[in-house]
């Protein structure tokens, strides 16, 4: 304890801390920053650049009534579904109207088979394999899963979308006839269909 004492009492120098004392002019001036009182506020990461949002190339469909012009399909889907209230009166168009939105419901069916019969020949590939000999060779049996899987479900694939693109194709003449049998109707407002492509 004493030595402990002995060394608090000795300055640097071997001078004990009672010796000499340190004037104010030769001591050199402390500044103490205040201490802040509570923890910092984070500041945000520098902000990350937004990419320039552009408009990717699509086909719209509208339709001019009476000098303004709208949008023919909903915004959910290409369906025409906007002409239906100026044809009410006009039975005729409604017909064709029905049977546009009815066709294109159909090769969404179509689409659903055909992506059936795609998973049904991979899928026989691949089970296929299981049905080898000791050599490593398909038996009768994978070769028989392999031929008819491929054959049956590409096949359905390949009639889904051919079905698909003629019906498309040649479903867009209903949206054509119900215009054309509205004007017949009401040839002082007449519809006018506009198909524009935008980039």
């Amino acid at each position: 304890m004493m030595i402990c004492a002995l060394i608090q009492a000795v300055g640097l120098n071997g001078q004990t801390a009672w010796a000499e004392p340190i004037s104010a002019a030769s001591s050199p001036a402390v500044v103490l920053e205040p201490l802040p009182v509570g923890p910092r506020k984070p500041t945000p990461p520098p902000a990350i650049p937004q990419p320039k949002v552009t408009d990717a190339f699509r086909c719209e469909r509208k339709f001019t009534y009476q000098g303004k012009v709208f949008d023919c399909d909903s915004n959910v889907q290409r369906d025409a579904e906007r002409l239906r209230p100026l044809m009410t009166d006009v039975p005729g168009a409604l017909a064709d109207l029905d049977s546009y939105q009815r066709n294109r419901q159909n090769v969404r069916n179509a689409a659903y088979v055909g992506s059936v019969g795609l998973l049904v020949a991979i899928a026989g590939l691949l089970v296929s394999r299981t049905f080898t000999d000791s050599n490593g060779n398909l038996t009768g049996t994978g070769t028989e899963v392999r031929s008819y899987s491929t054959l049956g479900g590409g096949g359905l694939a390949v009639i889904s979308f051919a079905y698909g693109w003629v019906t498309l194709n040649k479903n867009e003449l209903y949206v054509d006839d119900a215009v054309r049998l509205h004007n017949q109707a009401h040839p002082d407002t007449p519809i006018e269909l506009t198909t524009g492509f935008s980039f």
